[in-house]
């Protein structure tokens, strides 16, 4: 098996607004990455699985049916969003041992239905993020946030990790979202402020490297089960 690359191609007879679209099973049976890129953006509703290899978009995004990603539960493969990733459909990812990044903003334009993170190593979200929720069920690595997270369903903002690092952002949940980090959580960058419809539950320690502001506002409760600062 070998590395498969869907990709538009360049060149004078390939419009600047191409498309690929996605829309049924793709999966490698053996060893080898999954990169699909295109001159405008990639529409997905399907399901992707490699055996252990790495899946990447290379261009914007967009959900048309509910879609699950996996590069295996025990692998080291990694999902990477290069571009913006939107769509009103619900979005599963399992990555095992490998990293999940999404480079560009989430949700921007429609923001995605329910987004699962059943389990990976290293999540990054370097910049906006809206969803219905943001749930991470398994984690072995480090959860970081670096721009403002909006959800609208009571599943809210769910990390189960072992780190968590917000990189200076607002967290908005409504429809009773509650906000919960199961792991060591460390503020860093700027000052985070976190406004949640439901219950907010720092269920381990939370520290700051240097001294950052933390806002937090709850139409529930607020809840500290374990050291702060």
């Amino acid at each position: 098996a070998g590395d498969m690359d869907i990709d538009m191609g360049t060149g004078t007879n390939v419009p600047a607004d191409a498309d690929v679209v996605v829309k049924g099973i793709l999966s490698t049976t053996g060893s080898g990455e999954i990169a699909i890129d295109a001159e405008d953006s990639i529409y997905v509703g399907t399901n992707i699985t490699t055996v252990g290899d790495d899946v990447t978009f290379d261009a914007p995004a967009v959900l048309i049916g509910d879609t699950q990603i996996s590069t295996g539960a025990g692998s080291s493969g990694s999902i990477v969003f290069q571009g913006t990733l939107d769509g009103t459909y619900g979005l599963t990812l399992i990555a095992g041992m490998g990293d999940i990044t999404f480079s560009g903003q989430v949700g921007n334009t429609n923001a995605l239905g329910a987004v699962t993170v059943t389990n990976a190593r290293n999540v990054t979200a370097n910049s906006t993020f809206r969803s219905a929720s943001f749930v991470q069920s398994n984690g072995t690595g480090t959860t970081t946030l670096r721009d403002n997270v909006t959800t609208s369903a009571a599943a809210g903002v769910n990390l189960n990790t072992a780190n968590i690092v917000l990189d200076g952002l607002n967290i908005v949940t409504t429809g009773s979202g509650i906000v919960w980090f199961n792991a060591p959580t460390n503020l860093t960058t700027g000052a985070t402020d976190i406004d949640a419809a439901g219950t907010i539950t720092f269920q381990n320690t939370l520290a700051s490297t240097g001294a950052q502001n933390l806002t937090l506002e709850s139409d529930a409760s607020i809840d500290f089960n374990n050291t702060v600062g």
